[in-house]
């Protein structure tokens, strides 16, 4: 049957009004939202209203057209994905492309959630900040963040329904003007001026607070390692052989107790492997301690302890970039290596720059042969035979450096450097570290399975659930990064149902171990069985990469209805992550510090993994709760419209906003951290919903004189957001203040750390030390 064209645009065809047919037609105009019509033969919509550029290559003529292979090559997208492009002007065969460019996004026009650049009304400004490496050429320019590739926050930090609170932030740095910030008459510049203040007193502080680091001196490096008190230093190393030690097989448990209690009853002799590892737990079970009802001792130490934490993690840090020495190529090296690498993450301790210490990490464990079998290694050296003890740490160790390097792949948005094809050594043996200590058993060649039965939990069970995937996660973070990529949408979709159906089969077992478990407990009462925070690390470990996998695909699903399982599917991992439970603070235990609070906690707290996981899901949460709220107005005429459905959706997001609200706060108060922008972004986007909410207006697509009379009874949206930046900048001010008293430097004194406000203050913009590559919020340079 012959197909005719539509008419009438796309926008008055989904809100079922009469169009005009005008270009751009009259209910567009007055929504301002683009006209977008539909040409015959070609589903790609062509607008006929603005468009910066056109893509010359030949476009699918499908129905759904899905992304090209240059762009699914991509591991970060921008732009270009949700644009909207013209048929092609050159044959598909020329040799030459010209960059693509975007179209200017509106304020209340956009049908993408993310990533995507907000400011393109500036063309030159749009040109230089985009990041083309989503097409996957290496012709193509690719936009550093600083001196580094963008990280997925920064992509995802980028969406289009951010342009308004971007365009507060730029406003107050002085980076860029605009004339709905520059109103006197109703305040709002006035507002502007001193968040400017604001930033560049937090920006200062936060630079004394990073001179007491010992890297920033290429002299005296003293590093106390004493221990704390022994009292304290039991509490600390049992909470990580709870919590971490679990997903992250690194020590064998009771050869760690034998060498602790040495290092009590001979404190004289000095090893420092011994010493280093003993230090490096002891800091990993504080990261922890806030949200124990155990840490009662700790409450009023936390601070001190924490600083003094940093130091042994620069101490570790400085002995394995030491001289190169061979006592460090074994199996302690590794172990430090590994300890080393988890503490910078969660301490955040250059924690944005784990992924090229990872490097150093696989290729020394690929050195030593822990990417081999000790079967093989065994039989390579006959007169040397290995233990199976001293086997299974090789084994478990070598699963911890895979499952290490996989993450920080995901958080640097690079590749992992290995493949399942370059190592063939076999998975831990299912069995306690008390029994496998007692074995006497030979090393064997049987791929058979080892140790306990399935169905029985043991410290190695977690680490088994995880590693059954990595070969699957290698499999993402290859399709993330490759640049010849051909997989479709459909691939995604099973690389997706296949990582669900890996988390669903690790959840299952964990339920199942918790189900034997209590079935026999009568009659063995010392079995082990997981815990909360077992489910909720393994939970988050697994599923996190669905937020990666989909998302370029989650940002057209309002356009187009082919990808709404994609959206579906990082809001429900997104929602999940922003929504941990309830956890105590530091002097609160009130609230109980099971492991749903100890996993909270690091949520709120500790950098790395646990950060990226929180920065990724903000992003998503935050973009589809303003896409929602804005569409939910244009379909009112200008008040809010929602169904039932939508409400409960709206309120489902605000919630989860309003909880990483609440850890946003609490990584400032509780682990000293120094880039407020975060907390300022999601004061920002809750403050533009509830001003869309309540009918206010904005200036931002108009010039101020054609709104006269403005008062401050009458707040545009500028005013408002420009009022929450300042009151959110004065309380993380304050924040920043209080953990910057009583700061040592390396020497242990306290150091004068200068947090007067400057009698000078300099142009607001030229020392704030925000540059242009410095303005996405989700920036994770300034996170350490």
């Amino acid at each position: 049957r012959r197909r005719r064209a539509a008419l009438t645009c796309l926008e008055c065809r989904r809100r079922k009004v009469k169009c005009d047919r005008q270009s751009p037609c009259g209910q567009c105009v007055t929504t301002q939202v683009s006209c977008i019509f539909r040409s015959l033969g070609n589903d790609v919509p062509a607008t006929k209203s603005r468009i910066l550029g056109a893509r010359t290559h030949h476009t699918s003529p499908s129905t759904f057209p899905a992304p090209s292979p240059k762009q699914r090559a991509s591991p970060n997208r921008t732009a270009n994905d949700i644009s909207l492009t013209l048929p092609p002007t050159t044959p598909a065969t020329t040799s030459h492309r010209t960059p693509p460019t975007f179209e200017s996004p509106l304020e209340d026009g956009v049908s993408s959630i993310w990533p995507r650049l907000p400011l393109a009304s500036d063309e030159a400004a749009v040109e230089q900040l985009r990041d083309p490496r989503e097409h996957g050429s290496a012709h193509e320019q690719v936009l550093l963040n600083k001196t580094r590739m963008p990280t997925w926050g920064h992509i995802l930090g980028t969406a289009a329904q951010f342009r308004q609170v971007i365009l507060c932030f730029f406003a107050a740095t002085g980076d860029r003007t605009n004339p709905a910030y520059q109103r006197e008459d109703n305040g709002t510049k006035a507002l502007v001026d001193e968040m400017g203040v604001l930033l560049a007193e937090c920006k200062r502080i936060a630079r004394r607070i990073k001179q007491c680091r010992p890297s920033r001196t290429l002299s005296g490096f003293q590093f106390d390692l004493t221990m704390p008190s022994r009292d304290v230093s039991d509490v600390l190393a049992n909470l990580y052989f709870a919590h971490f030690e679990s997903t992250h097989r690194i020590l064998l448990i009771p050869s760690f107790w034998a060498e602790y209690e040495m290092a009590w009853s001979q404190p004289q002799r000095t090893d420092y492997r011994r010493d280093l590892k003993i230090l490096l737990v002891l800091a990993l079970g504080l990261s922890v301690a806030g949200s124990s009802t155990t840490s009662g001792p700790l409450d009023i130490q936390h601070k001190e302890l924490r600083g003094r934490a940093e130091k042994w993690i620069y101490a570790a840090q400085f002995w394995l970039a030491g001289p190169l020495e061979k006592d460090r190529l074994n199996i302690s090296g590794i172990q430090i290596h590994c300890l080393t690498l988890l503490s910078r993450q969660i301490f955040s301790v250059g924690g944005d720059l784990v992924w090229m210490s990872g490097g150093a990490l696989l290729h020394t464990a690929m050195q030593i042969g822990l990417h081999r079998d000790p079967v093989h290694l065994s039989q390579t050296h006959p007169s040397k035979a290995m233990s199976t003890p001293a086997a299974e740490v090789r084994r478990r160790l070598w699963a911890t450096v895979l499952e290490l390097a996989v993450q920080m792949a995901l958080d640097a948005s690079m590749p992992a450097r290995i493949s399942v094809d370059e190592f063939d050594t076999l998975p831990p043996a299912n069995i306690d570290d008390e029994e496998l200590m007692s074995t006497t058993a030979a090393l064997s060649s049987s791929t058979k399975s080892r140790g306990r039965p399935e169905r029985y939990f043991t410290d190695t069970s977690i680490q088994l659930l995880l590693l059954v995937s990595i070969p699957l996660r290698l499999r993402v973070l290859q399709r993330l990064n490759s640049l010849s990529s051909e997989s479709s949408y459909v691939e995604v979709l099973a690389m997706g149902r296949e990582v669900t159906d890996a988390h669903s089969r690790a959840q299952g077992q964990l339920v199942r171990f918790i189900t034997w478990s209590e079935a026999h407990r009568s009659r063995q009462s010392n079995l082990q069985h997981p815990t909360t925070f077992h489910v909720k690390i393994l939970d988050l470990l697994i599923r996190r990469f669905l937020i990666h996998l989909h998302c370029s695909y989650a940002a057209k699903a309002h356009a187009n209805p082919t990808f709404h399982f994609s959206l579906r599917t990082v809001l429900d991992v997104a929602v999940d992550i922003m929504d941990p439970g309830e956890y105590a603070a530091v002097g609160d235990h009130g609230n109980g510090g099971g492991g749903n609070a100890a996993y909270s906690y690091l949520l709120a707290t500790a950098g790395g993994m646990f950060r990226e996981a929180v920065r990724s899901g903000l992003c998503v949460v935050c973009a589809e709760l303003l896409a929602s709220v804005q569409a939910a107005v244009r379909d009112g005429g200008g008040g809010v419209t929602m169904n039932r459905s939508m409400q409960r959706h709206v309120v489902l997001l605000k919630s989860a906003a309003t909880k990483a609200l609440e850890m946003s706060l609490d990584r400032i108060r509780l682990a000293g951290e120094t880039n407020i922008k975060g907390y300022m972004f999601i004061r920002l986007v809750l403050a533009q919903i509830a001003a869309l909410e309540n009918g206010a207006t904005s200036t931002t697509a108009s010039s101020p004189e054609t709104q006269p009379g403005a008062t401050l009874d009458d707040e545009t949206l500028e005013y408002r957001l420009a009022r929450e930046g300042r009151d959110s900048l004065v309380l993380c001010r304050d924040l920043v203040i209080a953990w910057a008293v009583g700061m040592t430097d390396n020497d242990g004194d306290t150091p004068t750390v200068d947090i007067s406000t400057s009698t000078s203050e300099p142009a607001i913009g030229s020392t704030l030390g925000l540059d242009r590559d410095e303005w996405s919020f989700m920036d994770s340079s300034s996170y350490s």
